[in-house]
């Protein structure tokens, strides 16, 4: 086994087949995420993104390995029926530490996000002040990596959530959080940020046009849980 190792190695093959494992990898995240946003039932997405963390694990290629573990915690928010949220949770933290030394910045805004969303999905469904508390730390986390990233789209969708999060506590939600106090100042700030990420995207969108596409939003992010915390 050694002697072919090194023999594949010494003729260049080694490195050809490594290259090309890594392009498949990038492929089937970079496919794996384009389903997710046309709205792929999450059950055909997941099948892409096993198939990438297993081989990335396999050979060793930690940073795709680490991006895979993201995207599958993207997918797990996004199932149907399946309460996962916690096990999105959990699947970020084991890799947060290594997100952080990587400097990976799409890696950990988005890593950051899926466990505000998993936050967001429990404090809604339990009512506890901790976990609300909780996701909108790690918005704030996402926001900070976000703008590192300079994505525009990630930059709305924070700021949505966060701005919807001030909003609940606003109505009366969550009235002993840490955040209470600065509440309407921080809404109007994300609604104020998410404009201006909005308009450097198109001009043309209109203020009630932005509404129409929050509300829409959300519904995705969080499911029905989050319709149900505004009644």
């Amino acid at each position: 086994m050694d002697e072919y190792y090194e023999e594949v190695k010494n003729d260049g093959k080694f490195s050809t087949q490594i290259s090309l494992l890594q392009d498949y990898v990038r492929s089937t995240l970079s496919t794996a995420t384009k389903l997710q946003l046309s709205f792929t039932p999450s059950h055909l997405v997941l099948s892409h993104v096993l198939s990438a963390v297993q081989l990335s694990s396999e050979l060793g290629m930690w940073r795709l390995y680490r991006f895979g573990v993201v995207v599958l915690a993207e997918v797990m928010l996004s199932m149907e029926a399946v309460p996962l949220s916690q096990k999105a949770i959990h699947e970020i933290e084991s890799v947060w530490s290594q997100l952080i030394a990587s400097g990976d910045y799409e890696a950990l805004a988005r890593g950051a996000l899926v466990m505000a969303k998993g936050y967001i999905d429990l404090s809604l469904d339990s009512g506890s002040t901790t976990e609300h508390d909780l996701a909108n730390d790690h918005l704030l986390q996402a926001f900070t990596y976000a703008k590192l990233l300079e994505s525009r789209s990630l930059v709305m969708e924070i700021t949505s959530l966060l701005a919807l999060l001030s909003e609940l506590r606003i109505s009366g939600g969550f009235s002993d959080s840490a955040y209470i106090s600065g509440s309407k100042k921080s809404r109007d700030g994300m609604v104020a940020a998410y404009e201006k990420a909005q308009k450097g995207i198109d001009e043309a969108f209109s203020k009630g046009d932005m509404i129409a596409r929050d509300v829409a939003e959300v519904v995705k992010w969080v499911g029905v849980r989050v319709a149900e915390g505004w009644k």
